[in-house]
């Protein structure tokens, strides 16, 4: 394997077996991961590792508007200045779904934002 390769398989290793690294993006902190097999492989590009993973049975998904609806729901029952000392989590969709209970957040788009990786049945890299 070459070396770009090898990061890639041991990236998959530490998804799967290692601690958890939560990325920061557009969606809110979490780890980003797709319902399309072909967005994946050009995410992982040569020499990339796709690792397969499915949500558990009872796993608590959420769609992203659902989820932006909760919250101003939740927010329209506060004071101004207990919704200020909760803007941080509130504002970010991968903080509010984990505070929330919910293991990810799905996006119209495919993407799946996982805040709970325990919540996955991954297959082996």
């Amino acid at each position: 394997m070459t070396a770009p390769a090898r990061r890639a398989a041991d990236y998959a290793e530490a998804f799967v077996r290692g601690p958890a690294h939560l990325g920061r993006g557009a969606g809110g902190v979490g780890i980003y991961t797709t319902e399309d097999a072909d967005t994946a492989r050009q995410y992982a590009g040569n020499g990339g590792v796709v690792v397969r993973a499915v949500p558990l049975a009872g796993a608590r998904l959420v769609g992203v508007e659902e989820l932006l609806a909760r919250r101003a729901q939740e927010l329209a029952t506060l004071t101004e200045r207990e919704q200020r000392s909760l803007r941080v989590l509130t504002e970010d969709p991968g903080r509010l779904a984990a505070a929330l209970g919910y293991d990810a957040v799905r996006y119209p788009d495919g993407t799946v934002l996982v805040v709970n990786r325990t919540a996955l049945a991954v297959e082996e890299p």
